[in-house]
């Protein structure tokens, strides 16, 4: 065979692989579905997600309040000074800190325990930037970011409840739900600084984010 012969038949080739190419359809392919919002969260290093949802409102020793200090690592017990209805249990070094209130003064009172039961109130997770406590860097709940900006909260979970200006700052972004209440404060970039979960502020019959 001449090599004439065999350039002509490499070019006939090319040219078949070329049409084919150009008939072919595109491959289509599947856009990935939203990921659904949940409340978990995950410590560094750690693969379990801790659900924060269902300790708020506990009082000490109920199964779920002692679950999220084992998750959080979190020793001691809430005890409030005299005169006080609040009163505090962290872990700095992880960026959370828990708040305790007594149960008839919650926002939402629970009945159903005597008076003077504290009981968990808020969950409180720390970014960048906070003097008192190490950025939490784990993953937040709702896949948010500390950073995140203020459209970007709207964006996820549509208008707050409360934004309004509080003594010439923004008071915190706060959502309402039957469930809880989801808290945001942002820094002087308005991008979030503080993420917290609390139990219901108002009576509220919306269903929470992550059952949305």
């Amino acid at each position: 065979m001449t090599r004439r012969s065999i350039a002509t038949r490499a070019i006939a080739f090319l040219c078949c692989i070329c049409a084919c190419a150009a008939v072919a359809p595109a491959p289509v392919y599947a856009q990935p579905a939203s990921a659904p919002l949940t409340a978990q969260a995950r410590l560094p290093k750690v693969e379990t997600m801790i659900d924060l949802i269902p300790a708020l409102g506990r009082a000490w020793g109920e199964r779920e309040l002692t679950d999220l200090l084992v998750a959080f690592r979190i020793e001691g017990k809430p005890v409030a000074k005299r005169g006080e209805l609040t009163t505090f249990l962290q872990n700095r070094a992880l960026g959370v800190e828990l708040t305790f209130r007594y149960a008839e003064v919650l926002d939402l009172p629970r009945a159903d325990v005597p008076a003077g039961t504290l009981v968990l109130s808020n969950i409180r997770l720390y970014g960048p930037a906070n003097r008192t406590h190490a950025a939490f860097t784990g993953e937040l709940p709702f896949g948010l970011r500390f950073g995140d900006t203020r459209e970007m909260l709207i964006e996820k979970f549509g208008p707050p409840d409360l934004d309004r200006p509080h003594k010439g700052h923004f008071a915190p972004m706060r959502w309402d739900t039957k469930a809880y209440a989801l808290f945001a404060n942002l820094d002087d970039d308005d991008r979030l600084r503080t993420f917290s979960l609390q139990g219901p502020v108002v009576k509220s019959e919306r269903a929470g984010f992550e059952a949305r």
